[in-house]
């Protein structure tokens, strides 16, 4: 039989919460399925205690089952939902599914809200009555105009704010309904919402299986045209907002920008499906000939290794030639080869040795430090690009900790320069050096078969790897796609896009603001973390403290404090053993402290207790009994379902050991505003839930009860 199958991005939601074998399961089911829907082992019935005729059961096994839309004609099957069949049949039994007239989406609602509407308006109170309601905002009918049921409308008079949308509406609608009235809450004009989402005049109604294709369901519903995409797409439903994309989202993707062109947005809230989309686009679009090529490059190997994993799923084999997905540091390796320049960069350890001993041979080991001087190197020079004394005492040091007299400087300069010589005489370069030495042979003969750059991670790379990416690709039309998230920024770079030849300014900068990743609960706990500090983009700009909206509700954050670490190490062992117990996979769970020797204490005792781990260097390593664990600045770039940060203590979280050795007012605001970021970034690389330890105290960034 000749039957296709359509799937939401709720089933694909619901999916990925199960267990793997039950999504091993799924999977095989679709093939069956596909064979002949009314097989008798298929079990497809329709349930006559259902709100909608055209609901429809199948039997995953004995214990599971999915829901499924039933085509009136035709042999298009849509599948909506999956759970354990008690809580899958509860899930369906009182939603409606049906077409807007005005947007043509597919939309769902739960009549538990109408059903109780009478006796909800008058038992809720809102928290914020001196804010606006969104029906103060718009007229029933305007609401209508944007595709928002008139059964639904009546509940709105209560929901002032994001946290109360997500707390009254959130669950009892579709994502569509749902996003739409994200953009009501922050007070939108009608006619930018229809823009934003498609949204025409009232027409004919349609049935639901004739505008399943349309754009408006593009990021709701995916239709599966052969067993190949069934795989990609089944086998990795954590990964599915690599299939799902925004109407705003995809007006971003294929844009035609008139230079360089930034996405922001704060964790979670699909920046790198933005930028894989766009590589897409451009390769099968703009730039589709033969000897046509896009560069996407990122900050670390593992984001690259990803998403050129996913674009494989996305693109077929000719637009994939001419997407080259790289870690920025192994291209330049590879290009450095290839014209047989030859370069050994100089270690941590070895640069601290190094200098101590130019100090010691300039004379001024009273009056500076080794780390005095490497931040004079890392603040003023990598940033300026300085290579002699001359340009040394003209340059202005903003962002400099302590301010340098003439004099003083000629003194400074005097030990790097011997600084320089040691290098030299060991054959060794810093890492800005080189991207210095290959930017000038660059902008002197380069073949360029770039036609646009996309950069992941924007905020990680520095001024050196900036002023690279510019020397690659000239401005023109469409050159430079950045996504990134300054508020995610873990290293102490700095970064001017003008003074790199990168113009963003004007209508060159987009947004996102709907967090798809984590659950509402953990991006409250995330925001707390960074909400009192001021960031600046990359164009000297104040980055908004305004909050994305996350789409999924789940568990609050557990925090608590042990008297000692073993009291720690024992609690989340016992945690670990019942999250497993309840579906979830040990690889599914990551560990992660600031320090590696609190981690690996933890890690010691977590043995003891019979719970294996590993390392997270070894993720593309199949480990199905073991938790993965590293430091907070390892676990970027990943996502779990269930993330426990270890040792929070006051001592460590900020890092008192290095804060102590700091002299500098400024030097402490900047390192305790990269430790709130680490902090943000560990916290948000869980999917589902997150638990924040610590012994013998919880830091005070930390707030809420102990639990």
């Amino acid at each position: 039989m000749n039957i296709n199958i359509a799937i939401t991005r709720s089933y694909l939601r619901a999916l990925g919460n199960l267990p793997k074998s039950v999504q091993k399961k799924a999977h095989n089911f679709f093939e069956k399925f596909r064979e002949n829907p009314e097989a008798e082992s298929i079990n497809y019935e329709k349930i006559n205690a259902m709100r909608d005729d055209k609901v429809r059961t199948v039997r995953i096994d004995q214990k599971y089952r999915a829901i499924v839309l039933h085509p009136p004609e035709g042999n298009l099957y849509l599948f909506v939902h999956i759970d354990n069949h008690d809580e899958a049949m509860n899930w369906a039994k009182n939603k409606v599914f049906d077409v807007n007239h005005y947007s043509s989406a597919l939309q769902v609602v739960d009549m538990d809200i109408v059903d109780r509407l009478r006796s909800f308006n008058e038992s809720v109170e809102s928290t914020e009555q001196n804010k606006t309601s969104i029906t103060d905002r718009y007229s029933e009918d305007e609401l209508i105009s944007i595709g928002i049921p008139k059964m639904i409308i009546p509940v709105l008079k209560v929901v002032h704010s994001a946290e109360e949308l997500v707390k009254y509406v959130r669950g009892y609608v579709s994502d569509d309904i749902f996003e739409i009235l994200e953009f009501c809450v922050e007070g939108l004009p009608i006619n930018e919402i229809k823009e934003c989402f498609d949204i025409e005049d009232a027409k004919e109604k349609p049935s639901i299986f004739e505008v399943i294709n349309k754009k408006v369901n593009r990021p709701y519903i995916k239709v599966l045209s052969n067993e190949e995409e069934i795989s990609s797409i089944l086998d990795n439903p954590i990964d599915f907002w690599r299939v799902f994309i925004h109407p705003k989202q995809q007006k971003i993707v294929e844009g035609n920008y008139s230079g360089s062109f930034q996405i922001k947005g704060a964790a979670g809230t699909g920046k790198t499906v933005v930028a894989m989309h766009r590589a897409k686009y451009l390769a099968e679009h703009v730039y589709n000939s033969e000897d046509d090529l896009i560069l996407y490059t990122t900050f670390s190997k593992k984001l690259a290794k990803s998403v050129e994993y996913n674009l494989k799923n996305m693109c077929d084999l000719e637009v994939l030639k001419r997407i080259e997905v790289v870690h920025l540091y192994s291209w330049i390796a590879k290009y450095m080869k290839r014209i047989n320049v030859s370069f050994d960069i100089i270690d941590d350890e070895d640069r601290k040795t190094l200098i101590g001993y130019a100090i010691d041979k300039a004379g001024y080991n009273r009056n500076y430090t080794v780390q005095d001087i490497i931040h004079e190197i890392d603040i003023v020079l990598k940033y300026n690009q300085i290579t002699d004394i001359e340009s040394y005492l003209k340059v202005s040091r903003n962002g400099a900790y302590k301010k340098l007299g003439r004099n003083q400087r000629k003194e400074v300069w005097s030990i790097i320069s011997e600084y320089f010589e040691l290098l030299h005489q060991m054959d060794k370069q810093e890492w800005w050096m080189v991207f210095r030495d290959l930017t000038n042979i660059i902008k002197k003969n380069f073949e360029n078969k770039y036609r646009a750059v996309i950069i992941d991670e924007a905020q990680d790379f520095g001024m050196p790897e900036y002023r690279l990416i510019r020397s690659i690709i000239k401005e023109k039309e469409n050159d430079i796609f950045i996504v990134g998230d300054i508020r995610q920024k873990i290293y102490p770079t700095d970064v001017n896009f003008s003074k790199c030849g990168i113009n963003i300014l004007g209508n060159r900068t987009r947004q996102l603001l709907t967090n798809y990743r984590n659950t509402f609960e953990i991006t409250q706990l995330a925001d707390q973390i960074i909400s009192n500090i001021e960031f600046k983009d990359f164009d000297e700009t104040l980055i908004s403290n305004k909050r994305a909206n996350a789409i999924i509700r789940g568990d609050k954050p557990f925090i608590n404090a042990y008297t000692t670490k073993e009291d720690e190490a024992k609690f989340v062992a016992e945690e670990i053993r019942k999250i497993v117990d309840s579906g979830i996979e040990y690889n599914e769970i990551a560990l992660v402290s600031r320090t590696n020797d609190y981690l690996k204490s933890i890690i010691r005792l977590l043995d003891k207790h019979g719970v294996k781990s590993t390392h997270l260097e070894d993720l593309n390593s199949i480990h199905k009994n073991n938790i993965y664990y590293g430091t907070m600045h390892s676990i970027k770039g990943f996502e779990f379902k269930v993330i426990f940060v270890v040792g929070v203590n006051k001592s460590l979280i900020p890092l008192k050991s290095q804060i102590e050795k700091m002299e500098f007012g400024r030097q402490r605001e900047e390192f305790i505003k990269l430790e709130r970021s680490l902090l943000y970034v560990a916290i948000t690389r869980a999917r589902d839930r997150v638990y924040i330890t610590g012994s013998p105290d919880i830091s005070d960034w930390i707030k809420g009860e102990y639990k």
